[in-house]
């Protein structure tokens, strides 16, 4: 009988062997780094205090799927590699559980992702410092924003409406008034005085 190929006669490979301290430590901190980007954009979205940083760098959900997903997958390649399928078949649905869930969630961001997405520049402070007025441009167009503190601190504490038009000017005239100037109209919008809560705000329409 002629001897079989060794294609049939060859051991599987080995499954036992240990992975790398290198590409261990490289897995832990995926892994770290995933559950820490899970945890900031829950906390993000939610973002119960009106944080102006939270909502600008944690307020995507749909990015912090892909993120946490995408470190899942490196964690899971870096951590438990595949050897043997023979032997290993429960990493192997780990692992192409983690990528179905990665593509699932690219596929969500690139649907709804953009809906969330938020950009932010200041454009007025008030003469003491502590109320300033921010531009927010989303998805469904812009708003201004009245914030009060600073730094990680600043909180969102309403909006003033949507100016219109791509030039904008806003200054305070004094702590409680802001001045909005645009294309279309002039207003001078109010603040109030104990809380910094708007109190006016633009029409619905470009010229209210």
């Amino acid at each position: 009988m002629s001897q079989l190929p060794s294609l049939w006669t060859d051991p599987p490979p080995a499954a036992s062997r240990r992975v790398s301290p290198v590409r261990r430590i490289a897995g832990w901190v995926a892994t770290a780094a995933g559950a820490v980007a899970l945890v900031g954009f829950v906390i993000g979205t939610a973002n119960p205090w009106h944080n102006v940083a939270l909502r600008l760098d944690l307020g995507n959900p749909f990015l912090g799927a892909l993120l946490a997903c995408a470190l899942a997958v490196a964690a899971t390649w870096l951590l438990w590699p595949v050897r043997s399928e023979a032997t290993q078949s429960h990493r192997v649905v780990l692992r192409w559980t983690t990528i179905v869930l990665m593509v699932v969630s690219l596929i969500a961001y690139g649907l709804f992702g953009s809906a969330f997405a938020v950009s932010a520049r200041t454009v007025a402070h008030s003469p003491s410092g502590t109320r300033t007025v921010g531009l927010e441009t989303t998805g469904n167009g812009q708003d201004l924003r009245v914030w009060i503190g600073s730094g990680l601190g600043r909180r969102d504490i309403g909006s003033l409406g949507d100016p219109c038009g791509g030039s904008v000017q806003v200054r305070f005239v004094d702590e409680n008034t802001v001045h909005v100037s645009t294309v279309y109209r002039e207003r001078d919008l109010h603040l109030d005085s104990a809380t910094g809560h708007p109190v006016d705000h633009l029409g619905p329409t470009c010229t209210d």
